[in-house]
């Protein structure tokens, strides 16, 4: 399990460095040459501005091409994990690191211009803020799916349709089973109520009595042939 723990781990880091780059690499490009270009200018009156491949038409060739490559590449990106990890919360781990990729990269851009470059030169480049990069991932990214079918049920729905819809599930009574149900009712009770144990009291009753006679009639039996042997003698 550690093994495949860890296979996963690079595997993703992968797939984050590697969309990055595809849609950073001019820009990136650059920040690592102005990087280099501080570290190795001796004579702090070299201006940035001055190198080749810092002209202001190279800088706005490189912004240009790297907005028209996130608006293009995010939803295919996005796509892609939709299509195999079908997890919503995983994509969003995955993707939160390239969008921050995105928006420190231009962050770096547009500090170095506006400690370079005047601003004539930094409207020719034409590099968007933090908020202006954050409303085009915004505008390009895939959202969520949301179930439709209940809205889309709810709204070609009238309203008496539904309320038919209600009436008909709820079970009703037929007119013979209630004519059937009136006529079973004993007219001794109040509101049609039979209580429960009417019928076994009677039954018990009538046990009863049945009973007490029988016993009546054994007892009285051999009274009767006496009587008569009495009267013969």
């Amino acid at each position: 399990k550690k093994e495949v723990d860890r296979r996963l781990k690079l595997t993703c880091e992968k797939f984050i460095q590697d969309s990055s780059k595809k849609l950073l690499n001019a820009v990136q490009d650059f920040n690592a040459k102005v990087l280099n270009f501080y570290q190795v200018r001796g004579d702090r009156s070299a201006l940035l501005k001055s190198q080749p491949w810092a002209s202001e038409a190279n800088l706005q060739t490189a912004v240009a091409t790297t907005i028209r490559l996130i608006k293009s590449q995010v939803p295919i990106i996005q796509r892609k994990m939709q299509l195999y990890l079908a997890n919503r919360e995983t994509e969003f781990i995955l993707f939160r690191p390239i969008r921050s990729s995105i928006l420190s990269t231009f962050v770096s851009l547009l500090s170095t211009l506006r400690g370079e470059f005047t601003v004539e030169q930094q409207t020719i480049v034409a590099c968007p803020t933090q908020e202006q990069l954050a409303a085009i991932l915004g505008a390009v990214s895939i959202k969520p799916k949301t179930p439709r079918q209940s809205s889309s049920r709810e709204i070609s729905t009238s309203p008496e349709s539904r309320q038919m819809s209600r009436e008909n599930s709820v079970p009703k009574e037929s007119l013979t089973q209630i004519e059937e149900a009136e006529l079973t009712e004993p007219s001794s009770q109040p509101n049609g109520h039979v209580p429960e144990t009417a019928a076994p009291t009677a039954t018990l009753t009538a046990e009863t009595a049945a009973s007490t006679a029988a016993s009546t009639a054994e007892t009285a039996a051999p009274e009767t042939p006496a009587a008569g042997s009495s009267t013969n003698a």
